[in-house]
């Protein structure tokens, strides 16, 4: 009987989060709380993943030896083994995205964490993050990736999906059988996500579209974008705050 393919074991490096930054009074207590949550739900995949790490083991043991014995019950345990597996790879993406997310106090390299979760664990082909202005009630575009945003470097709070997402707070999912028309602009994207600071939208993930091979989004794709939502607002405001006190410490050096 051949192996199975070797997993990737998680890293138990700590990540950099708000606690890392020097305090600065007022600005950073709902912040340090919510980074100090994002900690415990790292920890918490971290234990369960490890968890089925060892399950698999054992099923993979125990279903060698029906085969050996010839006792009959391994293709219920080749069953068990494959719901066990694919279990452990939805929860090992989810800790790698949170991981990669709470990796840096860079802002420009958590977009790029951003882009390379929305890229490669979900596959899309176009997308894009807007940040909240709410002085001004508009979006303005700081990232993104494929073609198709060239003429939306500004959104007004409000206005198409992009805009409610940011004024309501929920999440926006193109219904595909609500229309037959296929997404793929501003007014009719696949989704927007909210990205919040303590309830507080920071900004709103954009997916203008999926790969052609992917038709839909799937139950691992919303848990990533949940993920997304609570978790990478709070790591772009570490970031902003970050770089404003770098930014100080040079003023008054």
């Amino acid at each position: 009987m051949a192996k199975a393919p070797r997993r990737k074991r998680i890293s138990k490096g700590r990540s950099k989060t708000a606690r890392d930054i020097p305090a600065t009074p007022g600005r950073l207590v709902p912040v340090r709380r919510q980074a100090a949550a994002v900690e415990g739900e790292n920890q918490r995949l971290r234990n369960r993943v490890a968890e089925l790490e060892k399950e698999l083991e054992r099923l993979q043991t125990e279903l060698i030896d029906a085969v050996v014995q010839g006792s009959g019950g391994d293709r219920l345990l080749a069953q068990q083994f494959v719901a066990t597996e694919l279990q452990h790879g939805d929860l090992a993406s989810l800790y790698v995205a949170s991981t990669r997310l709470q990796a840096t106090l860079r802002k420009q390299e958590v977009l790029a964490a951003i882009r390379e979760i929305v890229i490669n664990l979900i596959g899309v082909e176009e997308m894009t993050v807007f940040e909240n202005h709410p002085r001004t009630s508009t979006l303005s575009l700081i990232d993104y990736y494929g073609n198709g945003w060239a003429n939306h470097s500004n959104i007004s709070v409000g206005e198409g999906p992009v805009g409610r997402v940011a004024l309501t707070g929920d999440c926006y999912f193109h219904d595909l059988k609500g229309t037959e028309r296929e997404p793929g602009n501003a007014d009719m994207p696949t989704a927007c996500v909210p990205l919040k600071v303590d309830g507080v939208v920071w900004g709103v993930i954009v997916i203008l579209r999926l790969l052609p091979q992917k038709d839909r989004l799937v139950a691992l794709d919303y848990q990533l974008l949940d993920l997304l939502s609570t978790q990478a607002g709070i790591a772009l405001h570490c970031a902003e705050l970050s770089a404003e006190r770098a930014a100080a410490r040079e003023i008054t050096a």
